[in-house]
């Protein structure tokens, strides 16, 4: 039996369903990053969009694909120290 990458690769584009891009996409989850994951997704949607609008399709299957949720960065911030020494090193680069 072929696995799912194997199967999305020997189908004809019109053959894939819902379903079957959330199977690939679920294994790919795996081993991909979450922002990696995001672009994946990303370009299949692209990808199904434009075969839609093209009228390869008669449906849009990708159409319900969602990225997964990003952590929220915390910004860095600077001690007193880096601040007082950023300042210092404009001044003296503005005044020569």
């Amino acid at each position: 039996m072929l696995n799912r990458k194997e199967q999305l690769k020997r189908s004809e584009i019109s053959e894939i369903t819902l379903n079957l891009l959330k199977e690939y996409l679920a294994k790919q989850s795996g081993r991909l990053k979450p922002s990696s994951l995001g672009h994946r997704i990303r370009f299949v949607r692209s990808l199904f969009r434009f075969a839609y609008e093209e009228t390869y399709l008669p449906n849009y299957p990708s159409l319900k694909l969602r990225e997964p949720k990003l952590d929220k960065r915390i910004p860095k911030f600077l001690m007193e120290e880096e601040v007082i020494h950023l300042k210092v090193s404009c001044q003296t680069l503005r005044e020569s």
